[in-house]
């Protein structure tokens, strides 16, 4: 023992019962069931990836229309509608305002 301590060798105490041929065995049986398990799952995200982008589109458009709602919503609980001042072509000023006032029941300033 000292022999192999002095060139680096150290002891080790396994933790199982059985013979090495009997564990190595058991390790080899769970590590098939292992590979066996991850080809299932290998094909299971397969067939998950194929609606992976169709199911992003839907994502996105029931997304759209939460969003929608919400501004709607948001729009009904007001009184009034702020304008934002910006710059129209002169000769569809008038088009404007007669829209505006077409769209809105209150008085437009």
């Amino acid at each position: 023992m000292e022999l192999l301590r002095m060139y680096g060798f150290t002891e080790f105490h396994f933790s199982f019962s059985g013979s090495f041929q009997e564990e190595l065995k058991k390790i080899e049986m769970r590590e098939e069931e292992l590979k066996k398990r991850n080809v299932i799952l290998e094909q299971k995200e397969e067939k998950l990836r194929e609606n992976l982008s169709e199911m992003e589109i839907k994502k996105e458009y029931l997304e759209n229309i939460i969003l929608r709602d919400d501004v709607l919503s948001n729009f009904r609980k007001t009184d009034f509608v702020n304008i934002i001042e910006g710059y129209i072509p002169a000769n569809l000023e008038k088009e404007f305002k007669v829209l505006v006032n077409d769209v809105s029941e209150k008085r437009v300033f």
